[in-house]
């Protein structure tokens, strides 16, 4: 492989995009996998290589914003767990998404991100506060955002839960 993709790189891809796998696939393989990458890697690394591998469940921002219904499950679950770990990722992905990207949105899009932001522990929610103050107040960014906060002003769960909660918090 002379491109520059390696052998790993390969093993990932084929891993993230759902590829036919031979022989039972990565999951009938992980004790083989995990003393292999332990050679490889430390112990510590091995442990969240394996945690990666097995948890490949993961929440694509785009979905939460077009498609929450595809994922709420996986996101009410992790709010269960009180994985806020995952959940922070998850809330950091979604920021980046929205600046990045500035999807077009109508109704059904502000429902999905009012929806998400209502469901997130107050932590959590606070990151994507915290997220959209390091933008400079004149960029587009910036304005991208605020401009869907002010149409989710009108979402009554969105300014109860969402809203009221972090000017709440911010009191204190």
């Amino acid at each position: 492989m002379k491109s520059g993709v390696t052998t790993v790189d390969v093993f990932l891809i084929s891993i993230q995009s759902g590829a036919p796998t031979l022989n039972g696939g990565i999951p009938a393989h992980y004790s083989e996998i995990e003393s292999l990458a332990s050679g490889l890697l430390n112990v510590n690394k091995t442990r969240l290589f394996m945690e990666f591998m097995r948890d490949q469940k993961d929440i694509n921002p785009k979905d939460i914003f077009f498609n929450l219904e595809k994922v709420k499950r996986q996101i009410e679950k992790l709010n269960m767990e009180g994985n806020n770990a995952k959940l922070g990722e998850v809330m950091v992905g979604f920021c980046t998404f929205l600046t990045s990207s500035r999807p077009e949105y109508g109704e059904k899009e502000l429902r999905n991100v009012a929806e998400f932001l209502a469901s997130a522990p107050i932590d959590i929610a606070a990151i994507f506060v915290s997220q959209i103050d390091t933008f400079n107040r004149s960029s587009e960014e910036f304005r991208y955002v605020t401009g869907i906060h002010s149409k989710l002003m009108n979402n009554p769960l969105y300014k109860k839960k969402f809203y009221d909660s972090i000017v709440e918090v911010g009191k204190d």
